[in-house]
């Protein structure tokens, strides 16, 4: 709404007065073909033209998510069938992060019900998607890395209780959050380094059982990586708390 009327405010007070030029640096900028020709020839159907922009623009909030569909051996979990996004989606701000659509062809007999895996790889995606489940409810792999994600909470989690496996890696998250693996507890790879976290809650992965890799190297505060050990995992965990600045002090309440 607010870009209608900034809009509308602009074609008023200033085309009106036949200030063509600055009118003109605006079409450019919005990039609307053929837009000069109708400023020119009927303001009123320029109205409209300005009207579909700004509801473009408000449906902009809301996020598309292309993928490429193919069967992935590439984690611990086999024989997993993934959704690769390959159109940047751009989820830039926390409100516009809700997914509104799902494309991509798949492979023959196979639907969004066979998902088990989602990759995002050199993305734009500083906030989780939200409404995944609604497409894919049976994710096994959520692997999202170098998307500068800068956060990632309980409720972004809690639809995905299949989840066996987290890639995060080579992102901006900074806290992880008291109860953010409450809903997962089939976890058993969290992968989390080169991150910028700094601060955990002391019990953010006591209820996972079968947690045996876990990779939390070069973070603010890190602890060694281990893989397929559910003995050593402890004894880093143990070590990330040490590490985390104030970890062992404070609770870090979910939002």
């Amino acid at each position: 709404m607010l870009n209608k009327i900034l809009i509308f405010t602009f074609l008023n007070e200033y085309c009106d007065h036949f200030v063509v030029g600055s009118c003109l640096r605006l079409f450019t900028i919005l990039k609307v073909p053929g837009i000069v020709t109708a400023f020119m020839m009927n303001k009123s159907f320029l109205f409209s033209i300005l009207i579909s922009i700004s509801t473009y623009l408000d449906l902009s909030t809301s996020v598309n998510i292309e993928c490429t569909f193919n069967p992935s051996n590439w984690t611990i979990v086999k024989d997993s069938y993934r959704c690769n996004i390959n159109k940047n989606p751009w989820i830039t701000r926390c409100e516009s992060a809700q997914v509104n659509l799902v494309t991509g062809k798949h492979e023959d007999g196979m639907t969004n019900n066979d998902v088990s895996s989602l990759r995002a790889h050199a993305k734009t995606i500083n906030y989780f998607p939200q409404g995944l489940e609604n497409f894919f409810k049976n994710l096994k792999v959520i692997s999202i890395y170098k998307c500068q994600l800068k956060e990632i909470h309980q409720a972004d989690l809690k639809p995905f209780t299949k989840l066996v496996e987290l890639i995060l890696h080579h992102n901006q998250i900074v806290v992880l959050e008291e109860g953010l693996f409450d809903y997962n507890l089939e976890l058993e790879l969290i992968w989390l380094n080169y991150n910028k976290i700094k601060q955990i809650d002391p019990n953010v992965f006591d209820k996972l059982n079968k947690f045996r890799y876990f990779l939390f190297s070069s973070n603010f505060c890190s602890s060694k990586d281990v893989y397929n050990s559910r003995d050593s995992v402890k004894d880093a965990v143990k070590l990330a708390k040490v590490n985390c600045v104030g970890s062992e002090k404070k609770r870090i309440l979910r939002k």
